[in-house]
């Protein structure tokens, strides 16, 4: 693989930057997994995948600990903050982070670059929860954690998704993968997650169970129609 040295001024040397790095990687995996094609919103998860699995690496070799730049695809090599940030993906000035307002138009093969922060924030809020930066939404997401939330849309890209998948079907898939590895509780987040972002309603609380009902008492036994005298017809109710 070729990566530029930068020019010194925008750029520094791109092989600096394990976002980077570990992106690039991940276009690979995502080749040889579900292939997604690289047009609109199949290839919005793309890129969406490809910065999900470069910034997990570069948290992993931070030991998983919480630091500054947490979530910043390009920050160690480009001059100007990051190239995308997705915790807040507006924060670039030219992503989408809400999946009704997304780009639709023609550029950029469809939106592939300019709608990844969709995925790239439903998978921030699956690990480590929260709220939607700019409260698009009402939902409040219970994080999985960074290892689940990992093994989960591995799976999802590995086993459930397809060529031409969508955002909407990327939450199926997420769920299913939840649903395979984890619990109820995790199928919930990832569930929440998606909802914060635009992509599908909000998920159903669990039903809790029904209350066993309670035993019918006897009725009392009906009183015997008094009995006619000789010459009256018997009492009738009105």
């Amino acid at each position: 693989m070729v990566y530029g040295d930068g020019d010194g001024v925008v750029f520094t040397n791109l092989a600096q930057d394990l976002t980077v790095v570990c992106h690039e990687l991940t276009h690979a995996v995502v080749q040889y997994t579900a292939g997604l094609r690289y047009f609109k919103e199949s290839g919005a998860l793309n890129e969406g995948f490809a910065d999900i699995m470069g910034a997990s690496a570069d948290i992993f070799n931070h030991t998983n600990c919480i630091y500054e730049n947490q979530w910043q695809i390009g920050y160690q090599c480009y001059a100007d903050g990051a190239l995308r940030y997705m915790n807040n993906p507006t924060q670039d000035g030219a992503s989408y982070d809400y999946y009704p307002e997304r780009y639709t138009g023609i550029l950029d093969n469809g939106g592939v670059h300019l709608n990844s922060g969709i995925a790239n924030l439903a998978y921030v809020l699956a690990a480590q929860g929260g709220v939607h930066p700019r409260q698009k939404t009402v939902f409040w997401v219970q994080g999985v954690g960074l290892a689940k939330a990992e093994q989960i849309f591995y799976a999802a890209l590995s086993q459930y998704m397809l060529r031409t998948s969508d955002f909407l079907g990327t939450r199926f898939a997420t769920e299913l993968a939840a649903e395979k590895l984890y619990t109820k509780t995790e199928v919930l987040s990832i569930s929440k997650a998606w909802a914060a972002v635009g992509v599908g309603a909000e998920p159903a609380p669990p039903k809790p169970p029904p209350s066993p009902s309670p035993s019918p008492s006897p009725s009392p036994s009906a009183s015997p129609a008094p009995l006619a005298r000789p010459g009256q017809s018997p009492k009738r109710m009105h």
